[in-house]
Protein backbone atom coordinates (compact mmCIF):
# COMPACT_ATOMS: atom_id res chain seq x y z
CA UNK A 1 0.00 0.00 0.00
CA UNK A 2 1.56 3.14 -0.81
CA UNK A 3 1.42 6.21 1.29
CA UNK A 4 -0.28 9.28 0.29
CA UNK A 5 1.97 12.33 -0.38
CA UNK A 6 1.99 15.00 2.91
CA UNK A 7 -0.65 17.71 2.14
CA UNK A 8 -0.11 21.51 3.96
CA UNK A 9 -3.37 22.97 4.86
CA UNK A 10 -2.67 26.46 3.60
CA UNK A 11 -6.01 28.32 5.98
CA UNK A 12 -3.91 26.79 9.14
CA UNK A 13 -0.70 27.97 8.40
CA UNK A 14 -1.49 31.28 6.91
CA UNK A 15 -3.32 31.29 10.58
CA UNK A 16 -0.11 30.26 12.25
CA UNK A 17 2.09 32.92 10.38
CA UNK A 18 -0.78 35.45 10.96
CA UNK A 19 -0.59 34.52 14.97
CA UNK A 20 3.52 34.78 15.15
CA UNK A 21 3.11 38.49 13.45
CA UNK A 22 0.56 39.18 16.06
CA UNK A 23 3.07 38.22 18.47
CA UNK A 24 5.71 40.34 16.95
CA UNK A 25 3.69 43.06 17.00
CA UNK A 26 2.41 43.07 20.50
CA UNK A 27 6.25 42.95 21.59
CA UNK A 28 7.17 46.07 19.27
CA UNK A 29 4.29 47.72 20.69
CA UNK A 30 5.43 46.69 24.26
CA UNK A 31 8.69 48.22 23.99
CA UNK A 32 6.88 51.19 22.31
CA UNK A 33 4.75 52.25 25.05
CA UNK A 34 8.02 51.55 27.86
CA UNK A 35 9.76 54.10 25.73
CA UNK A 36 7.13 56.38 25.43
CA UNK A 37 6.59 55.93 29.28
CA UNK A 38 10.50 56.55 30.08
CA UNK A 39 10.07 60.42 27.48
CA UNK A 40 6.85 61.53 29.75
CA UNK A 41 9.05 60.65 33.09
CA UNK A 42 11.58 62.46 31.85
CA UNK A 43 9.04 65.00 30.59
CA UNK A 44 7.85 65.42 34.23
CA UNK A 45 10.93 65.22 36.19
CA UNK A 46 12.28 68.38 34.18
CA UNK A 47 9.07 70.05 35.08
CA UNK A 48 9.16 68.69 38.04
CA UNK A 49 12.54 70.46 38.53
CA UNK A 50 11.14 73.35 36.60
CA UNK A 51 8.16 74.29 39.21
CA UNK A 52 11.11 74.13 42.22
CA UNK A 53 13.09 76.77 40.47
CA UNK A 54 9.68 78.68 39.86
CA UNK A 55 9.19 78.32 43.60
CA UNK A 56 13.35 79.53 43.72
CA UNK A 57 11.98 82.79 42.09
CA UNK A 58 8.52 83.28 43.69
CA UNK A 59 10.53 83.15 47.28
CA UNK A 60 13.23 85.55 45.73
CA UNK A 61 9.87 87.70 45.20
CA UNK A 62 8.66 87.60 48.68
CA UNK A 63 12.11 88.96 50.10
CA UNK A 64 11.81 91.41 47.49
CA UNK A 65 8.68 92.66 48.95
CA UNK A 66 9.02 92.57 52.32
CA UNK A 67 12.33 94.53 51.90
CA UNK A 68 9.97 97.31 50.03
CA UNK A 69 6.94 97.00 52.50
CA UNK A 70 10.34 97.82 55.33
CA UNK A 71 11.50 100.66 53.69
CA UNK A 72 7.80 102.02 53.25
CA UNK A 73 7.52 101.53 56.89
CA UNK A 74 10.59 103.25 57.93
CA UNK A 75 9.86 106.28 55.16
CA UNK A 76 6.35 106.33 57.50
CA UNK A 77 7.63 106.53 60.56
CA UNK A 78 10.04 108.67 59.58
CA UNK A 79 7.45 111.17 57.98
CA UNK A 80 5.88 110.83 61.73
CA UNK A 81 8.51 111.41 63.60
CA UNK A 82 8.43 108.15 65.23
CA UNK A 83 11.81 106.77 67.18
CA UNK A 84 12.72 103.73 64.75
CA UNK A 85 14.55 102.38 67.73
CA UNK A 86 11.05 102.17 69.41
CA UNK A 87 9.40 98.90 70.51
CA UNK A 88 6.05 99.49 68.88
CA UNK A 89 8.54 99.35 65.08
CA UNK A 90 10.26 97.18 66.19
CA UNK A 91 7.42 94.60 66.75
CA UNK A 92 5.65 95.77 63.57
CA UNK A 93 8.85 95.14 61.44
CA UNK A 94 9.34 91.45 63.35
CA UNK A 95 5.54 90.77 62.13
CA UNK A 96 6.73 91.92 58.67
CA UNK A 97 9.55 89.47 58.58
CA UNK A 98 7.51 86.15 60.12
CA UNK A 99 4.70 87.12 57.82
CA UNK A 100 7.22 86.98 54.76
CA UNK A 101 8.67 83.85 56.38
CA UNK A 102 5.13 81.97 56.70
CA UNK A 103 4.46 83.38 52.66
CA UNK A 104 8.22 82.03 51.65
CA UNK A 105 7.33 78.71 53.35
CA UNK A 106 4.06 77.94 51.51
CA UNK A 107 5.66 79.29 48.35
CA UNK A 108 8.45 76.25 48.91
CA UNK A 109 5.45 73.60 50.49
CA UNK A 110 3.49 74.33 47.42
CA UNK A 111 6.38 74.24 44.53
CA UNK A 112 7.95 71.13 46.38
CA UNK A 113 3.87 69.25 46.46
CA UNK A 114 3.75 69.86 42.47
CA UNK A 115 6.99 68.94 41.99
CA UNK A 116 6.15 65.46 44.01
CA UNK A 117 2.93 65.20 42.17
CA UNK A 118 4.48 65.62 38.88
CA UNK A 119 7.65 62.90 39.82
CA UNK A 120 5.41 60.45 40.87
CA UNK A 121 2.91 60.53 38.08
CA UNK A 122 6.03 59.67 36.04
CA UNK A 123 7.08 56.86 38.34
CA UNK A 124 3.70 55.61 38.02
CA UNK A 125 3.05 55.98 34.53
CA UNK A 126 6.84 53.93 34.12
CA UNK A 127 5.76 51.14 36.07
CA UNK A 128 1.92 50.99 34.14
CA UNK A 129 3.71 50.62 30.97
CA UNK A 130 6.33 47.87 32.54
CA UNK A 131 3.47 46.01 34.16
CA UNK A 132 1.36 46.36 30.49
CA UNK A 133 4.44 45.41 28.88
CA UNK A 134 5.34 42.49 30.90
CA UNK A 135 1.26 41.44 30.03
CA UNK A 136 1.42 42.00 26.09
CA UNK A 137 4.84 39.90 26.44
CA UNK A 138 3.58 37.05 28.10
CA UNK A 139 0.77 37.29 25.56
CA UNK A 140 2.90 37.03 22.96
CA UNK A 141 4.54 33.92 23.62
CA UNK A 142 0.94 32.23 23.97
CA UNK A 143 0.47 33.63 20.24
CA UNK A 144 4.00 32.27 18.97
CA UNK A 145 3.16 29.06 20.86
CA UNK A 146 -0.65 29.18 19.03
CA UNK A 147 1.29 29.95 15.80
CA UNK A 148 3.70 27.28 15.57
CA UNK A 149 0.82 24.97 16.67
CA UNK A 150 -1.01 26.04 13.42
CA UNK A 151 2.08 25.51 11.44
CA UNK A 152 2.62 22.18 12.40
CA UNK A 153 -0.94 21.02 12.38
CA UNK A 154 -1.21 22.23 8.67
CA UNK A 155 0.75 19.35 7.97
CA UNK A 156 -1.04 16.27 7.26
Amino acid sequence: MASAAPTFDFGSGAKGVGQLFGAAASILGANASIRAADQQQDYLNQSAEYDLFRGRLAQMDVDRQAKAVLDAQKTSYAAQNVDLASETVSQVREETFLEANRVKNEVELNAALEAWGKREQGRIGRAAAADNARAARIGAGGQIVGGVASIAGAFA
